[in-house]
């Protein structure tokens, strides 16, 4: 299922509450919050954002190394993290 929803401060309060990490989303109710997320800027082709939560993995595509503890390097392309689909602005 994919949900489309406006990244606002609402559900940047709700993320926070739910702790410090996506991983920590994982020990939350199974309907409460989405499990993997993909965030785009308004008009961007490509997500700033990818998430597996289940297996603990992220990826932040930007154009200069973010300054997030913990971040660092991908050895993947991005076009090994996106598949294109069928219909015009989705990616998988």
């Amino acid at each position: 299922m994919v949900l489309v929803i406006d990244f606002d401060t609402s559900l940047i309060d709700l993320m926070a509450q739910a702790g410090p990490t996506l991983g920590d989303w994982l020990e939350r109710p199974p309907s409460s919050l989405p499990e993997d997320l993909c965030l785009y800027r308004e008009d961007a082709k490509l997500p700033a954002l990818v998430s597996v939560t289940h297996e603990r993995d992220a990826w932040l595509l930007a154009d200069q190394r973010p300054t997030i503890e913990g971040v660092r390097p991908s050895h993947l392309d991005t076009s090994e993290l996106l598949i294109a689909t069928e219909k015009p602005g989705f990616i998988a």
